[in-house]
């Protein structure tokens, strides 16, 4: 995966899908293919910005709506379509903006901006005896009405797409997605019930906020919409979760790699771990997993009542570097094993660290009953070193 997109998602990865950042040491050498644009935008001084106050509670729909005060956010939408033929199409879109320095702009050219706006749409699709990956992109700047964001109603966009968020008590989250495109595109509408689940609520080890930054997720949405490729439009349904984050979601990297994974599952509950280790492999592995229960409550496991190891690895024909892409799960208070396998390996997205960023499948068994269903994984490089 390359361009736009690859930077897209190596820096969904770096923001830890806004779940945790790690504030440390920074890593003395990008990886092989780190784009220039990712490098400007961790050089952007943090302290320059606001900083969301971790404690204050969230309030919606306001907090749906852009924070146009901070370094950066972003809107991470990911799921699953399936069309009238029973074919699955797992997707993510994601919307990030960027600050390249706070305040306004001073206009002395109405292309004058001080933010800039990328989305990016993957798409997995079925194709004969294996599976592919489709992309597209916008990337513009926040000026002209090229890309930007508003509050009443809550919406953000880049180019000619579009993703407008709105809640209630009485009516629950209602979101609208507008990503047109003749060889890709989706035109979505998406509804939940469950309210969202403020960051600090998923309790991943031990934390109730971050360094610098707020968010909340979104878990449980139905869809129904269009999905269009190369210039065929059909209509689909499914399922898929909201991830948005604000604030410091860009920092300095360090020794310390980021496993991430999350997980929709069958019948109707989200799990979501998180895994610290060291990248030159001494050590171990620290885990902690919050469970989102059929009712909208979580349920959270730290270290010792977890089992996550690698049962797969991946090593890159480009950069070298080896990644762990399957996985073996395991919450013996839950009664729950799980095994998780990418659709496609080749899923090495650009960033300051060598990170895999791919759709899985999921199997296993809960109280002795088989289980399904379907995730994300993004993952560091076992090792940081140069590669053999």
């Amino acid at each position: 995966m390359k361009g736009l997109v690859a930077l897209l998602f190596g820096l969904l990865f770096i923001a830890g899908g806004f779940l945790l950042w790690l504030q440390s040491d920074p890593v003395t050498a990008p990886s092989p293919g780190f784009d220039p644009l990712l490098q400007a935008l961790l050089e952007v001084d943090p302290d320059a910005f606001e900083a969301p106050i971790t404690s204050d509670p969230l309030l919606f729909p306001r907090d749906h709506a852009p924070h146009l005060g901070v370094r950066s956010e972003i809107w991470n939408l990911v799921g699953q379509l399936v069309d009238e033929d029973g074919h699955a199409y797992p997707f993510q879109f994601s919307l990030l903006r960027f600050a390249l320095r706070p305040g306004a702009a001073e206009r002395t050219s109405s292309w004058a901006t001080t933010a800039v706006m990328l989305s990016g749409l993957r798409l997995y699709e079925p194709d004969r005896s294996r599976i592919r990956v489709r992309t597209a992109e916008r990337l513009e700047r926040d000026a002209l009405g090229l890309a930007g964001g508003e509050s009443v109603p809550a919406r953000v966009w880049v180019a000619d797409w579009s993703l407008t968020l709105a809640s209630s008590e009485a009516t629950g989250t209602h979101l609208t997605l507008n990503a047109a495109g003749e060889d890709l595109g989706l035109a979505l509408e998406l509804s939940g019930s469950i309210a969202p689940i403020a960051l600090g609520e998923l309790g991943l080890f031990g934390r109730e906020g971050g360094a610098g930054f707020q968010g909340y997720l979104l878990p449980r949405l139905s869809l129904q919409g269009r999905l269009t490729r190369d210039s065929e439009t059909v209509p689909v349904q499914g399922q898929a979760w909201l991830e948005h984050g604000w604030g410091n979601l860009i920092g300095g990297t360090g020794p310390v790699g980021l496993d991430r994974i999350a997980l929709q599952l069958t019948p109707d509950q989200e799990l979501i771990c998180l895994q610290l280790r060291r990248l030159d492999g001494t050590g171990t592995p620290i885990p902690s997993c919050a469970l989102i229960r059929e009712d909208g409550g979580v349920q959270r496991f730290q270290r010792r009542e977890i089992l996550l190891e690698p049962r797969g690895r991946w090593r890159s024909a480009g950069s070298g570097f080896q990644f762990p892409v399957a996985w073996r799960l395991a919450i013996p208070l839950l009664e729950l094993e799980l095994t998780l396998d990418p659709l496609v390996k080749d899923q090495e997205s650009a960033g300051p660290l060598p990170l895999w960023s791919g759709a899985v499948r999921v199997a296993g068994r809960q109280q002795g009953v088989p289980i399904q269903g379907r995730g994300w994984v993004e993952v560091s490089a076992e090792s940081v070193t140069e590669p053999d």
